[in-house]
């Protein structure tokens, strides 16, 4: 019914008429700025709900990536912990080149002897090792560490050949096998290498020796990451975790038998509770932890591995702080404010005219640009010039009319430097750009006069109102060629020099490629310069993997902390240059025996002043190490021997002092004896003389032939023992050292014919012929005691006549020569019985005869021979015996 239908209010009333009705107008500006306003707060909630859950996405791609780059980040850190650590080196040293672990596990020496114990346990403790052991070809320990509470318990005896880290080393392997130990039920890491015989390591391994290293710095170290970190084993087993009570519990459902016949037998085993899972997912992005969400981040460990697989770790972060909401709030107010700008600038349309204005405005600018620009600037069309700046037209000497509406083959030689034809190389440059946009190259033009130059070129393509256009911009670099061909010849120059240099010399450019290998250092490394110049290959001249010489730390501007990485406190700064650095060390990995290089490397740079690479010398001091090894091996030995020595002086020393004392007790016991003999044979004397004389009395009376034989027998009886003490009496006066010489001139011949007609009648008796010859050469008078003389002579030819069956005794006297001088000497040959070798040196003894038979044959005492001797060296000479 139109405006003219009634209506009723709530109240049952009815309106006031037309007059309660909008007017028409604010109806009109109602419509025209409500639906706009409606639009902004519909479009105004639409964004901030939009830009929050941005903000969370972005925030969390974020997190996530953090996340992962600390994992990442771990995983390498835990890596090199676990596998390029030290004590691989230690161990793998211990079974090539310890010739106590070797003899103990080849066994050639006794099980957990003291001094490789005493070794094995420096090692342990220089590596804060658990146990450090010694297995041999069957498994069982032969050497071990002490270990448990009070440091007594001993592996020694027990077997692990089932033990896969033995199994591997057998192999010739070195081995890192994370497990939980069967005898002390603990956590480690066993680090195992083979033992090789005599450090042989081409020959089979006859044993492995092993290092159980704890698992508590790993659970420090994940427990530092800011958030829960657990070490998973490929079965499923949490064997290092942040959190204690994580340890093995399990991800997922791994089967019991499985994790219980391996490394956490201990820990599985029949008398074990069953497996508990840990208390959130791991298999996921998301879990749910304690009632909170929680972002996971896994990653292979690579090298840690087992008979399952690869190891992982895992890190969870608590995700409650990931979205803040202060920054929400301000993420909400920026887009409020930027959509209430967007607003007041599409209402601000009246604008458009100032931006016009503007880009009027940069036009003019490009345009500037275009005609002042030092390179020259080509606009192309269809193939052809359409624009050019001012600076084309100087670079090729022309005008535009010259040169507009040519094509760049117009402008270039038939061919280019590398043979190619222009115009195919042309075409397919503006193939290529049509592809990629933006190609950059080299290309030589030719100006109007002919003239060629070398030029870079930037080529690329835009689309303008449908119509394809082509950019080019030409830079002249017909100097910078220059440059590079003078660089060129001199790089040739420097290449000729070092490989005319007795010095093995490398050079690596800014990237850590080689460019110089001379045939000094291919001699050297035994590696051509064919397989490394153009790559970054130098380290397998040095070593099995991937790592810097000292060229590129030096070209990475390392500062020493680095340095001592790789190279210990082995290297110093060398006086060559700034930033060179020089060092001594060996390298295992050159040659069967490997070889000691001095090397020097120094930084190389251009004439401004940057670094452009480095160079490196090298110097084989192997023989000079080997002699340096060698002296102080033989340094060490005679300080060894010097302390045997000064031992072995203390003791005889002592020995000496011992002896000296017993002799001196002997010699005054001797001296006793000898005074006590000296006064019985006095005593003895006596009484023998009465008797010899009054026997000479009876012999003169008239008895009958009985008697008379009776009193011969008494009076020979008596002569002999009167000779026996008369004997006795002169030793034990030499031994007393109271025997005098009564020296004084006398003539010899005298002397020697007593002893004739003394001695004659004894040797005739027994039918022997003897014989006496003096040299005419004697002197005729000598100095010495006639009567000792006497003796001596008596004592040796009487001692001959004894012992002389038969034949004949000589007594020969003659001058002969010695170093001394002239000498006197005194010869008593006989053809007798004779005297062993092995008893020669003992007739000379007291109470010695060269055999106990001789005594009961021929009779004597066995001291004659003793005085002549001692009675001929008083008298200044010697005696001895040849038979």
């Amino acid at each position: 019914m139109g405006d003219r239908q009634s209506y009723m209010r709530q109240d049952g009333s009815k309106p006031a008429g037309r007059s309660a009705r909008p007017p028409r107008r604010i109806r009109w500006w109602a419509r025209r700025r409500i639906a706009p306003a409606a639009v902004f707060v519909v479009g105004l909630a639409l964004a901030l709900i939009l830009a929050r859950w941005t903000l969370r996405a972005v925030l969390s791609v974020q997190h996530h990536a953090r996340l992962n780059q600390t994992a990442q980040e771990a995983v390498d850190r835990l890596a090199d912990v676990l596998l390029h650590t030290r004590v691989l080196g230690a161990t793998h040293a211990l079974g090539l080149a310890d010739a106590g672990v070797q003899d103990v596990v080849a066994g050639r020496a006794v099980k957990d002897e003291p001094g490789l114990l005493a070794e094995l346990e420096r090692v342990r403790q220089a590596f804060g090792g658990s146990i450090l052991y010694a297995m041999d070809r069957r498994g069982r320990v032969v050497a071990s560490t002490r270990y448990g509470p009070d440091n007594t318990q001993t592996l020694i005896d027990n077997t692990y050949s089932f033990r896969p880290y033995f199994t591997k080393a057998m192999e010739g392997r070195d081995v890192v096998y994370p497990a939980l130990g069967v005898t002390t039920a603990k956590r480690g890491l066993y680090y195992a290498s083979p033992v090789y015989d005599q450090g042989a390591a081409e020959s089979a391994p006859i044993g492995a020796v092993v290092m159980k290293m704890p698992l508590e710095p790993v659970d420090a170290f994940l427990g530092q990451l800011g958030g829960s970190a657990v070490l998973v084993s490929p079965l499923g087993v949490v064997f290092a975790a942040s959190e204690p009570s994580w340890l093995f519990r399990t991800t997922g459902s791994p089967d019991r038998k499985s994790v219980a016949t391996r490394q956490f037998a201990e820990a599985f085993g029949p008398d074990q509770p069953e497996p508990r899972p840990l208390p959130c997912r791991l298999d996921t992005t998301h879990t749910v932890l304690h009632g909170r969400r929680y972002a996971v981040a896994t990653r292979l460990v690579p090298g840690l591995t087992d008979e399952s697989g690869i190891w992982r770790l895992y890190l969870l972060a608590d995700m409650t702080g990931w979205y803040p909401a202060g920054l929400q709030w301000a993420c909400s107010v920026s887009v409020g404010v930027l959509w209430i700008l967007a607003a007041l600038a599409w209402s601000a349309r009246g604008q458009i005219s100032s931006v016009r204005r503007v880009l009027g405005e940069r036009k003019k600018l490009y345009e500037m640009l275009f005609t002042s620009a030092g390179d020259s600037i080509f606009l192309i069309r269809d193939g052809l010039y359409v624009e050019c700046n001012p600076r084309a037209l100087d670079m090729f000497g022309c005008t535009a009319e010259d040169i507009l509406g040519q094509g760049p083959v117009d402008f270039s030689p038939e061919r280019q430097p590398d043979g190619s034809v222009s115009s195919q190389r042309a075409a397919a440059i503006f193939e290529s750009v049509r592809l990629d946009q933006v190609c950059r190259f080299e290309w030589r033009h030719r100006r109007l006069d002919g003239r060629c130059f070398d030029t870079e070129v930037t080529l690329g393509c835009i689309e303008l109102s449908g119509a394809e256009i082509f950019y080019a911009l030409v830079r002249d670099v017909t100097e910078r060629k220059r440059t590079e061909d003078a660089r060129r010849e001199a790089h040739e120059r420097l290449h000729q020099i070092l490989q005319g240099s007795p010095v093995p010399t490398l050079v690596i450019d800014q990237n850590h490629r080689v460019t110089h290998w001379n045939r000094a250092c291919a001699a050297l490394t035994d590696i051509d310069a064919d397989h490394v110049v153009g790559t970054d290959r130098h380290w397998s001249a040095f070593y099995q993997s991937p790592r810097p010489i000292m060229a590129d730390l030096v070209l990475d501007h390392a500062d020493a902390q680095e340095i001592t990485r790789y190279y210990g406190r082995a290297f110093r700064p060398s006086a060559i240059a700034d930033g060179a650095y020089e060092c001594e060390a060996f390298f295992e990995d050159m040659g069967p025996d490997g070889r000691w290089l001095f090397f020097t490397a120094a930084p190389i740079t251009d004439s401004e002043g940057h670094l452009v690479g480095a160079v490196e010398t090298l110097q084989d001091v192997t023989n000079r190490k080997r002699y340096e090894q060698d002296l102080r091996d033989a340094k060490d030995e005679a300080a060894q021997a010097w302390s045997q020595a000064e031992a072995t002086n203390r003791k005889l020393e002592l020995a000496a002092e011992q002896a000296r004392i017993l002799a001196q007790e002997a010699l005054d016991a001797c001296r006793a004896k000898s005074e006590f003999l000296a006064n019985m044979s006095h005593e003895i004397r006596t009484p023998m003389n009465a008797i010899i004389g009054f026997s000479e009395v009876l012999l003169d009376d008239g008895l009958d032939e009985a008697q008379q034989q009776h009193v011969q027998t008494i009076h020979h009886a008596g002569l002999h023992l009167l000779n026996i003490v008369n004997d006795i009496l002169d030793f034990s006066k030499i031994e007393a050292g109271k025997l005098e010489m009564n020296l004084v001139e006398c003539t010899l011949g005298p002397i020697v014919e007593q002893i004739a007609s003394l001695l004659e009648p004894a040797a005739q008796a027994k039918g022997l012929d003897f014989r006496v010859t003096l040299a005419p050469s004697l002197p005729p008078r000598i100095c010495t005691d006639p009567a000792r003389l006497r003796q001596c002579l008596v004592n040796l030819v009487s001692n001959a006549i004894k012992f002389t069956p038969s034949g004949s005794v000589d007594l020969i006297v003659d001058v002969g020569e010695e170093s001394k001088g002239p000498v006197l000497r005194f010869i008593v040959r006989d053809t007798g019985i004779g005297i062993t070798p092995e008893k020669i040196h003992n007739i000379f003894g007291a109470f010695v005869q060269a055999d106990t038979s001789h005594s009961r044959r021929f009779g004597g005492t066995g001291l004659g021979l003793a005085i002549t001797r001692q009675l001929a060296e008083l008298l200044g000479g010697r005696v001895w015996v040849e038979s």
